[in-house]
Parts: structure tokens; sequence; C-alpha cells
């Protein structure tokens, strides 16, 4: 048992000695809060820099779904027939017993909703401009020591 273990420490050895399987997982979950422990102690505090702009990935759903809306619009004109009248429009956009009138009322529901929350938060930037400063106390690094 010593073989699998070789690069770990003396303490997790001799909790694990005659243990089987479950303190081979208790002394890997030993191992890894002391790594943790070791590396959190070394890593240099930085500030997180983002090269994306913040506002850049709602900008990109926005103009995904807009695109998947009309693209099922399309789908209903001219799928599995091109639409000759509005009835048929209504019938092609029906699933199962729900109306089609109801679905598509769903849909602009739907896409209204996004894009109002869209427009009115798009200057909702509370946080912009604010330093970060690290926490006084790490909690979580604590946290790994006394498991440790």
């Amino acid at each position: 048992m010593r073989e699998d273990f070789a690069h770990a420490t003396p303490s997790a050895l001799t909790q694990t000695e005659g243990a089987g399987a479950s303190g081979a997982r208790a002394a890997a979950d030993l191992l890894l809060a002391e790594s943790s422990v070791r590396v959190a102690a070394l890593a240099p505090r930085r500030k997180a820099k983002s090269t994306v702009p913040p506002c850049a990935a709602p900008r990109n759903y926005g103009w995904i779904v807009a695109i998947q809306a009309v693209f099922y619009l399309g789908k209903l004109l001219i799928h599995p027939e091109p639409v000759a009248a509005l009835d048929e429009l209504w019938a092609g956009a029906a699933i199962g017993p729900v109306p089609g009138q109801l679905v598509l009322l769903a849909g602009l529901a739907f896409h209204g909703g996004w894009a109002a929350v869209a427009v009115i938060t798009l200057r909702a930037r509370r946080g912009k401009g604010r330093a970060r400063t690290a926490p006084e106390e790490d909690r979580v690094l604590e946290l790994a020591r006394q498991a440790a």
C-alpha cells in the first residue's frame, strides 16, 4: 500500500494503514486539502482582469435569440408548404392541442420580456468603477487548513 502513496505525507499514511478503500479516499482528500493550502499561500493576490467587455455576452445572446425567432417565423411561413392564408399559419404554429395563436402569443411574450429586461438593465452597471478589495480573511483557506 505504501507504493500507492509514495508522495503522501506520513500523517496521511498512518491514517490509511489497513483502512482499505475508504482510507485511500480520506488520504486523497487530505492531500488535496494540503496542496490547496500550499498553492493558496504561494499564489499572489491579483485583481482579475477580463479582456471581454462586461456587456458583450448579453448583447450576443440577444442577437442569437432574435435570429432564432426570425428563423422560426420563416420556418412557419414556408414549411411544409408556403402559407397562403392566416389559418394555415395558425395551424402550422399549433403544438398538439395548443392553438397556434396561443403559441405565437407566448413566443411574443417571451421575446418581448427578455428585450424589455435588456433595455431596462442596459445602463444598470452598479459595480463599474469601484475598486475590488481582497477580503481580510480567507474563509476557504482557513477551512482547508483546519481540514489538514
